[in-house]
């Protein structure tokens, strides 16, 4: 793959492999197995398109931000048990502006949790690492897990082997393992730790993460609204579809328009963004992106009645992640807070260009 890749291409190809090796029993035995699918990661790794978004000369697969996004909307709308986001669109994007090691297999990244505590020091030429890292995506299913972490006041790029670690598994409410990693003064060989590239610390990283989690959620909410059409128009009562219904209608008509929403929104911050979000961007589509997934989800189990929490249907599978998602990387609420405090720090000569302007679609 190349910058050259083509979007539509890129599209088709994810979207059919994904069709093909991802299906609901395949997302249900994955949550049976401990929440990862190694049968969808081999093809997406065989495909390179974990890396997309990494240059070539680090390692990666070529192609944009905007691209990976892409991928990321597709393995929402899929449901897919894999650590997309966190081994490319996040731990190689800080690897790679590092200068260090991308790799070729599932890797993921401390997102960073108030909990966390992190100490990187240097002893004789040694880098030691002290840390406790909670709710560490696929933390027991990755060789690596990338933080970020303060030396001599410069954050500092550490891609620890989770093997040196002691692992609490942990899942959240989609079955998705979020585990706790705790390093107790552990050796990190030098060619592990690097500056992390100018501009990158744990800000950058929380808006790049919102925005990937934003991308997944646009896709579940895209699926699990199309699942609601397909059950109204496919379910009859009183000798008809009850999508025939005004009420039914309604939810699905709401439930379509949040969800191409959040869409919007994430293409949009995404074509606008070069390697880090701006906060405005981030806190727009992770805004949008949540307070539509509450809308999508209730109408969306609304239309299917008790149906849709069945553990033989599918919409689930995209409604619980929903619910997980929102919370990571920064909760709504919290994002929502600082969007308000920023335009407030602007100052009132600032608020009408940003309320006119925004994200230009």
């Amino acid at each position: 793959m190349s910058e050259e890749l083509d979007t539509d291409v890129l599209d088709d190809v994810v979207s059919r492999l994904l069709t093909e090796r991802c299906t609901p029993d395949v997302v249900r035995q994955a949550e049976t197995d401990g929440g990862f699918a190694p049968s969808v990661w081999e093809s997406l790794g065989e495909a390179g398109l974990p890396w997309v978004s990494i240059d070539e000369s680090a390692g990666g697969s070529g192609g944009t931000p905007a691209q990976a996004l892409r991928l990321l909307h597709h393995a929402g709308r899929a449901a897919a048990p894999v650590p997309l986001a966190e081994t490319g669109f996040l731990a190689g994007w800080l690897l790679a502006g590092a200068g260090l090691e991308v790799g070729q297999q599932p890797t993921t990244v401390a997102v960073g949790t108030p909990a966390d505590e992190v100490a990187l020091t240097v002893s004789d030429g040694t880098h030691r690492l002290d840390a406790a890292l909670h709710r560490v995506p696929w933390g027991r299913f990755v060789d690596d897990v990338v933080l970020l972490a303060d030396l001599d006041g410069r954050p500092q790029v550490v891609r620890a082997p989770v093997a040196d670690a002691e692992v609490a598994p942990d899942r959240n409410v989609a079955g998705e393992p979020r585990d706790t990693l705790t390093f107790r003064s552990v050796a990190v060989d030098a060619g592990r730790v690097a500056a992390a590239a100018d501009g990158v610390d744990a800000d950058a990283l929380l808006r790049r993460g919102a925005l990937a989690r934003a991308a997944l959620m646009a896709g579940a909410m895209e699926r699990a609204s199309e699942l609601a059409v397909e059950h109204a128009t496919t379910r009859h009562q009183f000798g008809r579809p009850i999508a025939r219904f005004q009420a039914v209608q309604q939810h699905l008509v709401i439930a379509a328009e949040e969800a191409q929403l959040a869409v919007m929104a994430a293409a949009v911050a995404a074509r606008q963004m070069a390697d880090v979000p701006s906060a405005f961007a981030a806190a727009t589509a992770k805004i949008v992106a949540g307070d539509g997934s509450r809308v999508v989800t209730k109408r969306s189990h609304q239309v299917h009645g008790a149906m849709g929490m069945t553990q033989e249907h599918e919409l689930h599978l995209r409604t619980r992640r929903l619910w997980a998602w929102e919370a990571e990387f920064g909760h709504t609420e919290q994002w929502r807070r600082r969007l308000g405090a920023d335009v407030f720090e602007a100052g009132p000569d600032a608020l009408w260009p940003r309320i006119a302007s925004g994200l230009t679609a």
